[in-house]
């Protein structure tokens, strides 16, 4: 029988490419990409999600297959389908989609498995910090399970009801019952969570020293990544000399605004000009000078800040540009034509 879910709802391997998430695919090719700067090859701009995504599910795989976890209790198969990514990150990161085969003696070897009086305590331990809602967090995982709530701070500042270990071993074996029912009798109405429950319950007492479920599957795949591909294959490559060409056609002549500048400026007072407005025209000047090292500092900050992301670069030179031209017609270079 051959069922679905997803490394959400079971994380036994961490997929998240979000640089603030427990795998930052930024700086998982770090040492390549220095290597490759050094070489003067080229700049990686922007990382390419849909190309990571089908790499990762390719590595997966290949360790699904390589160690087959799980086989001993009848799981035949774990197959990464598809990569996934959340519109925004603020509440979950990166998923994979997963089939999951297993084979006519897995519901009896995993239901003893996980209902056994030794792995209570680990599984309630589990269901209580990732499938119990507390403040901030509501559950959608199973029934009975997803009604309880478990908020220690609150219990003891205002004295919210909350659930006890017993309450939540009651619930969740109670849940887990049901969920071996429905699906080996392809009820399967809430397949991708139940699926997931039981697998990630079972993979949680048979790789112990896995605290998040997801430790040796990912230094697996990170490992082989890193020593059987480049940066480059997942991202747009710019040779440097295209990308210093682009950035030199983007500049803005600052030293040209200033001498031209500076030129109209020696003209004035040749024209026997009295000390006042001298002193008003060395004022001005003084003022250009200042803005004129200000912008050229600024400039030179964001090649250096954003360096190598070419398309920041270029967007915040353009804005820069355009907020030149119009000071420009406001003022300063225009007082003097």
């Amino acid at each position: 029988m051959q069922f679905q879910t997803n490394t959400r709802i079971a994380p036994i391997v961490d997929v998240s490419t979000y640089d603030n998430g427990t795998f930052s695919y930024s700086s998982l090719w770090e040492g390549d990409e220095e290597a490759e700067r050094e070489e003067g090859r080229f700049v990686c701009n922007d990382y390419d999600q849909s190309k990571v995504g089908e790499r990762l599910v390719e590595e997966a795989n290949r360790v699904f297959a390589k160690h087959k976890p799980l086989s001993k209790y009848g799981v035949v198969s774990i197959k990464a389908t598809k990569f996934g990514s959340p519109r925004f990150y603020n509440f979950e990161s990166d998923w994979l989609d997963l089939d999951i085969e297993v084979d006519d003696t897995f519901w009896d070897k995993a239901r003893d498995l996980i209902l056994q009086p030794n792995n209570r305590k680990r599984i309630v331990a589990y269901a209580a910090n990732h499938w119990v809602s507390y403040d901030g967090f509501m559950s959608t995982m199973l029934n009975r399970l997803k009604s309880l709530s478990r908020d220690t701070w609150r219990h003891k500042e205002y004295g919210t009801p909350m659930a006890t270990d017993a309450e939540i071993e009651g619930a969740l074996v109670a849940d887990l019952i049901d969920a071996f029912y429905n699906l080996q009798n392809s009820r399967g109405l809430n397949e991708i969570q139940e699926m997931g429950a039981i697998l990630m319950l079972m993979w949680n007492i048979e790789y112990p020293d896995d605290v998040s479920g997801t430790s040796w599957v990912s230094e697996d795949m990170y490992e082989h990544m890193r020593g059987n591909s480049s940066l480059s294959e997942f991202c747009t490559v710019i040779p440097y000399d295209e990308m210093y060409r682009k950035i030199g056609e983007s500049l803005i002549d600052f030293n040209g605004h200033l001498a031209e500048t500076d030129a109209q400026y020696r003209k004035y007072l040749e024209c026997g000009v009295g000390e006042d407005s001298k002193k008003r025209a060395a004022a001005w000047m003084d003022a250009f000078r200042n803005e004129i090292a200000e912008w050229s500092s600024e400039q030179n900050s964001i090649i250096e800040r954003e360096a190598p992301k070419w398309d920041v670069i270029k967007d915040e030179l353009d804005d820069m540009r355009e907020d030149w031209e119009n000071r420009l017609k406001a003022g300063w270079l225009g007082a003097w034509k």
